[in-house]
């Protein structure tokens, strides 16, 4: 085997690590990780799901502290759909979800066309974002995940199945 082909095998690996996730890589779906321990006990046993759709629409089922401070007594899970968008923020990839139904309810601070966007995002309490990383050890899997509360708080991963 000449000298060179290890050397392009690792280019070639290292090219495929370092691509971004697309809508492509993303639509299908995202069931929440096994690691609860540090999820209150109202919380632990939900079964968190989200179902991203190629044409930009999700559901989302038993998301726990999604919304609200997690110090909050009771916490809890959400439910609902609406649309979904990959989006840069800070200069990190990651989905812009807007909530158009919520645990079964219309929102009105997001009325049916409005656009999906950053400003939506801000100004919606029904806006929420979700962070994208790669799971390296895994092939070329992706991981997404929220923060409940601020960034010392519990991390909520979802893998795809």
């Amino acid at each position: 085997m000449p000298r060179y082909v290890p050397f392009a095998i690792l280019l070639f690996l290292g090219a495929l690590g370092c691509r971004q996730a697309t809508p492509r890589d993303l639509a299908g779906k995202w069931v929440m990780t096994d690691d609860r321990k540090f999820l209150p006990l109202e919380v632990r046993k939900v079964v968190g799901t989200i179902v991203l759709n190629a044409n930009g629409t999700f559901s989302a089922s038993e998301l726990p502290l999604f919304f609200g401070d997690p110090k909050e007594s009771p916490p809890g899970a959400t439910s609902g759909t609406g649309e979904w968008k990959l989006a840069e923020k800070d200069g990190e990839l990651g989905i812009l979800l807007a909530f158009r139904t919520l645990s079964g309810q219309q929102p009105t601070y997001l009325p049916p066309g409005v656009a999906l966007n950053e400003d939506t995002l801000r100004k919606s309490p029904y806006g929420a974002w979700l962070n994208i990383r790669r799971a390296w050890f895994v092939g070329p899997r992706f991981i997404l995940f929220y923060i409940a509360g601020d960034a010392s708080e519990t991390v909520i991963e979802f893998e795809k199945k």
